[in-house]
């Protein structure tokens, strides 16, 4: 791996950065669980998204320049706007048991942050998700000085047998040349909202009434392990549901295989058959679950979970809220505040997955 060294920290610790995915940082992002003590939980799939996020840079920790203790990528993207702008988003944000609980991670983070922002010489935005109850994370951020842009909330779906429900099949290249323009004009409003991850391995599935199409999504294949989650359904639901036949199929935390949903498109009037979209996408991918992020004052987030047609899922989901954080401290302040006006915020469900 080509790797290179950016400076040294106290105690033999030196921040390195590399461009490129090893399989030493595959292992170490697999076998670190994400989130709070609450709800933990594995990544998988990380090669095939670094893969489809070509501009993806990790900044990692070592000590005595050997062993991997903390790690966190920066993923940039391009978004629409005018003018259209650059964010990195943060992902991966990740520490050995070894080194947590000693405040370098706080120390890490902060001395990285202070770097990237003298050494950036292009407008850029660093943005990133916190769960609500990541209390720690939520410390640092604030150390860091980003600031709250949006409350997000994941929505389940569900089905333990599902259907075609319609006329669903992935979008013609003549029909995603007609309906992207459709699809920019309604995430207008909203801001982050780019075509990194659209149409993504020809994975843009519509559902078609007469012939014309009135609902669509992007689907993307996701692999967790859940190992906790907070309350009554993790204290006493979870480690049985690996043995409980038809309840597995929905949700398995030992191997909890989903498929990710996002760029929702809705012709006005037909809101209500993404549920049939959704339940199709299920069958024709042989999964049972859906997973998607969106900013919580979302109409079409707050119509789908209204029409109480999500399923099962649903009610596991139901209090996965998290914050969408911003630091427009590498950006012109006229253009930050043009955003922070904008309505919504677009949740980039591949981010999260």
């Amino acid at each position: 791996m080509k790797e290179e060294r950016l400076f040294d920290l106290d105690e033999g610790f030196t921040l390195y950065r590399t461009t490129e995915l090893s399989d030493e940082i595959v292992r170490f992002l697999e076998n670190t669980a994400f989130g709070t003590k609450h709800n933990l939980y594995r990544h998988y799939y990380i090669r095939e998204f670094v893969a489809n996020t070509p501009r993806t840079t990790f900044y990692y920790l070592r000590q005595d320049h050997k062993e991997m203790v903390a790690i966190v990528a920066f993923c940039e993207r391009t978004f629409l706007g005018s003018p259209p702008y650059e964010g990195s988003y943060i992902r991966y944000y990740a520490a050995s048991p070894k080194i947590r609980g000693k405040k370098l991670v706080g120390r890490f983070s902060k001395e990285m942050l202070e770097w990237m922002r003298k050494q950036q010489k292009d407008p850029i935005i660093f943005f990133g998700s916190i769960e609500g109850r990541n209390k720690a994370s939520q410390a640092v951020a604030n150390h860091l000085d980003f600031e709250p842009f949006a409350p997000f909330q994941t929505m389940g779906f569900s089905r333990f047998s599902p259907r075609m429900k319609g006329e669903v099949q992935r979008v013609t290249e003549e029909e995603w040349k007609e309906l992207l323009p459709k699809l920019d004009a309604q995430y207008a409003d909203h801001a982050f909202w780019g075509h990194d991850y659209l149409n993504l391995d020809n994975e843009y599935y519509v559902l078609k009434k007469d012939g014309q199409i009135v609902c669509g999504a992007q689907a993307h294949p996701a692999h967790w392990v859940v190992e906790n989650m907070a309350g009554f359904v993790g204290k006493y639901i979870l480690p049985i549901l690996p043995y409980v036949p038809v309840l597995r199929n929905i949700f398995n935390p030992k191997a909890f295989h989903f498929v990710n949903v996002e760029a929702l498109y809705a012709e006005k009037g037909h809101e209500g058959a993404l549920v049939d979209l959704f339940e199709s996408i299920l069958f024709l991918k042989k999964r049972h679950s859906i997973m998607a992020w969106f900013d919580a004052r979302d109409p079409l987030y707050q119509f789908l979970v209204q029409q109480n047609k999500l399923g099962l899922l649903s009610r596991f989901t139901s209090d996965a809220k998290a914050t969408f954080i911003v630091d427009f401290s590498c950006y012109p302040k006229e253009n930050a505040e043009a955003l922070r006006g904008s309505k919504l915020c677009y949740a980039t469900g591949y981010d999260y997955i």
